[in-house]
């Protein structure tokens, strides 16, 4: 839930998380702003159940890890980025995350991948901040503490219940720079759909379970 809901916090003293202050700090250059990109590849979320609060991780990788979804992904991924700076993609899980890099790189796409069983992690992170990759495949690594302010394109592949977590992996796109006028999201998971986006995403219910997160509020453009 929020921080004033469990006393450590007893009130919002100064907010600039409404929808306003969220153009306004896009309009004074302070955010670059995301751009929806509609996908055709779309993860089946009524085949994954929950498991403690969030998507079940094994059902989840079985339904997403599959040559239908991954190959067309990454072709939507390819076609979307001909005219981006760099990218990053956030998988399901590690073998997600493997497989995604290596069809990828099978399409002719200059890529790399991270996450915790992989020792040169650190490595291809700096790597790729420094112009040798387009993309960037990881599984929980680039979540949080992330700054690259060059990616302009970002796909996401990890459904989550978690609103904070949502809002944390779009912004890795929000940074500005003077390469790009704005950040292309493409979500495959359906997190814009199901929380909404990341300037008025779903509130989580108190820690106490009362309340109600409500609908996320949004309307998908049928063009």
């Amino acid at each position: 839930g929020m921080l004033t809901d469990g006393g450590l916090f007893t009130d919002i003293c100064f907010d600039i998380t409404t929808m306003e202050s969220f153009a306004r700090l896009i309009a004074e250059g302070y955010l670059a702003p995301l751009t929806p990109y509609p996908t055709e590849t779309s993860i089946d979320l009524s085949l994954i159940g929950l498991k403690n609060g969030e998507y079940d991780q094994n059902k989840a990788n079985k339904v997403i890890d599959t040559e239908e979804i991954v190959f067309g992904a990454c072709r939507e991924i390819i076609r979307a980025s001909h005219d981006r700076n760099c990218g990053i993609i956030f998988a399901q899980s590690i073998d997600n995350a493997e497989h995604i890099n290596s069809v990828l790189q099978y399409m002719g796409v200059n890529s790399t991948v991270v996450h915790s069983k992989e020792k040169k992690s650190d490595k291809r992170i700096a790597d790729f901040k420094n112009g040798e990759y387009k993309f960037i495949v990881n599984k929980d690594m680039l979540t949080t503490g992330f700054d690259h302010p060059p990616i302009d394109i970002i796909a996401d592949l990890q459904p989550t219940m978690s609103p904070g977590k949502h809002v944390q992996k779009w912004f890795r796109g929000t940074r500005p720079h003077p390469s790009k006028i704005n950040c292309l999201g493409l979500d495959f998971a359906r997190n814009v759909r199901n929380l909404g986006p990341i300037n008025d995403p779903v509130i989580p219910r108190k820690p106490n379970g009362t309340g109600k997160a409500g609908d996320a509020p949004i309307r998908i453009c049928d063009s």
